[in-house]
């Protein structure tokens, strides 16, 4: 049964739409849309029915979702900032809230699909559409936690925005204060931060400050930025622990753990295990067929083709007997690798995905991980493209472009390590024009560290500078980078310094 009761008799039942027949509806049942351990959201016919468990006793007076949710609606429905609310009932420690489906696109489809093909006017005037809506609820005296794309529907017809999922929402009997119109903003901006530009929101902004003048100082801004980053950090940190695992395919055979995704074929898991299990074999096999790009004390990177498809292979060697003994203890290479490329794509990081990886229950096997990726035809022509934007622009456009990425990076608590740009992929023509790669000596952490950030800076300009050494790269990319990053804003210089004498260091080291 999708009802988790029998149909609550009509003295349980506070119908406000006419057209909702409790009776009909638990007859005609419905389709599951989403199911959680103690709520479920229901569609039957043109309306949402979401379903609560209550807790035991008189707490269940005290918290009803259900009822909570039909209150703020009623409030919000009076303004049109969400669909009309149909019917409140309560039977045994179930409560059920029913509204109206809403029409129009969710914001975050209608973002993916539409915003490319809008023009300069139209994404301004949608930018006052969607701050007016911000003002209105705060307004109605809603404050919203529960804010992503998925609960906001956009009708384009009737330019409005409809605000839905309220049962985690807080209602004041007084518009929302100045203060907490700001905090609200911190729920808000996360799910614009990969969707929008940096103008994008910060147009937005300029429009709310007509409301909240404290809006129009820029470290005020950068206070919600860096709260709201926090908060993201800490969501991702609980989702990632239920999530890296449970969405692959986990196997045990012949002293191996391999994994893969739904879509990967099993004859590229078994080539990956035939080179752990028998390097040489393999590789007189595939003869022709396979490049060798790197071939070091620690790792083999391989272009191979499998079913005349290309696909970029990575290897790890045993290195010595202490590392192989750690990795007794530790999470080895290729499993970090699998793990950190699902944990930064959950970050809308973007990051080349692998398809498969083995892992040899021995450390000390010749080779004893491996991990598959596709063969991506821009990390050819990566670096030659580069070498060209910074040779071809005088004011650096490609810096600024790369300086954001690497700032949003940190700021999602991600410090890569070995941060060169031959560890990245450039596509000019591509939505994302960066996208990371290799990541053996990548971290996540719950904030990264102004050591961190210099020590992938440092990496990052020691690696342009070979590309164009006549250039002053360190200081154009920092002075990029400080005006994302706020407490840089006035000591970039000396930062730029910093950055300078930590690459000569390195360079003397090296000779």
């Amino acid at each position: 049964m999708i009802f988790p009761t029998p149909c609550p008799p009509p003295s349980a039942w506070t119908i406000k739409e006419p057209t909702f027949n409790p009776e009909r509806i638990w007859e005609l049942g419905g389709d599951l849309i989403k199911t959680a351990r103690k709520r479920r959201v229901i569609r039957a016919d043109d309306f949402f029915i979401k379903a609560f468990c209550l807790l035991p006793g008189p707490a269940s007076r005290i918290r009803d979702p259900a009822r909570k949710e039909w209150i703020i609606s009623e409030r919000l429905a009076e303004r049109g900032l969400t669909p009309r609310p149909a019917a409140y009932g309560i039977y045994g420690r179930w409560s059920y809230f029913a509204a109206r489906a809403a029409s129009g696109k969710e914001l975050g489809r209608y973002l993916e699909q539409d915003l490319a093909d809008l023009s300069r006017k139209e994404i301004r005037e949608f930018e006052k559409i969607f701050s007016r809506f911000l003002l209105d609820i705060a307004e109605a005296g809603v404050f919203q936690p529960d804010f992503h794309l998925d609960n906001v529907f956009y009708q384009e017809e009737t330019r409005r925005l409809l605000l839905l999922d309220l049962h985690r929402a807080r209602l004041y009997d007084r518009p929302l204060t100045h203060l907490e119109i700001m905090e609200q903003l911190i729920y808000v901006m996360p799910p614009f931060v990969d969707m929008l530009s940096g103008r994008n929101l910060i147009e937005t902004a300029s429009f709310l400050s007509k409301r909240v003048p404290a809006l129009k100082k820029r470290d005020k801004r950068y206070e919600i930025q860096e709260l709201s980053f926090s908060n993201m950090r800490s969501h991702w940190m609980k989702k990632e622990k239920r999530k890296v695992f449970k969405e692959h395919l986990v196997s045990r055979a012949n002293g191996l753990l391999k994994l893969r995704t739904s879509s990967t074929d099993r004859s590229v898991l078994d080539q990956l295990g035939n080179l752990i299990n028998k390097p040489e074999t393999w590789s007189r096999q595939a003869g022709s067929s396979l490049k060798i790009l790197k071939d070091s004390r620690h790792t083999l990177c391989i272009r191979a083709l499998i079913e005349q498809r290309p696909f970029f292979i990575k290897a790890y060697r045993s290195s010595g007997h202490l590392k192989s003994f750690s990795y007794l203890f530790r999470t080895p290479r290729a499993i970090k690798t699998w793990q950190l490329s699902y944990r930064l794509s959950y970050r809308n990081i973007p990051v080349v995905l692998p398809l498969a990886a083995v892992q040899a229950k021995n450390p000390w096997n010749k080779l004893y991980g491996a991990v598959i990726f596709p063969w991506i035809k821009e990390a050819e022509d990566t670096k030659k493209l580069i070498r060209m934007a910074l040779e071809r622009e005088p004011d650096n456009h490609i810096l600024k472009e790369l300086a954001l990425f690497v700032w949003q990076m940190h700021e999602k608590g991600v410090v890569h390590g070995d941060c060169k740009i031959t560890n990245f992929i450039y596509g000019p023509r591509s939505h994302k024009k960066f996208m990371i790669f290799d990541l053996d000596s990548t971290q996540i952490l719950k904030r990264a560290k102004d050591k961190m950030r210099i020590s992938d800076i440092a990496c990052l300009c020691r690696s342009l500078e070979k590309l164009a050494p006549d250039s002053d790269i360190t200081k154009s990319f920092l002075n990029h980078y400080a005006r994302f990053h706020l407490p840089w804003h006035h000591k970039w210089m000396d930062i730029a310094e910093k950055v300078r004498q930590l690459n000569l260091k390195k360079a003397l080291a090296k000779e």
